[in-house]
C-alpha cells in the first residue's frame, strides 16, 4: 500500500499515527497518510 509521508523541514518523515486515503469514487483505500500536528512540525 502506498505511504505519504510528510516533507518537514527539507526531509520526508514517517510519523507513529496514520489515516486512510481513499478513492471518493469507490470508498477504496488506496493508501495511507501520515499525520503529523504540531510537535512534528516544530
Amino acid at each position: 500500500m502506498k505511504q505519504f509521508l510528510n516533507f518537514i523541514n527539507g526531509e520526508f518523515v514517517a510519523t507513529a499515527k496514520t489515516f486512510d486515503n481513499r478513492n471518493p469514487a469507490t470508498n477504496e483505500v488506496v493508501g495511507q497518510v501520515h499525520e503529523a500536528g504540531q510537535a512534528e512540525v516544530d
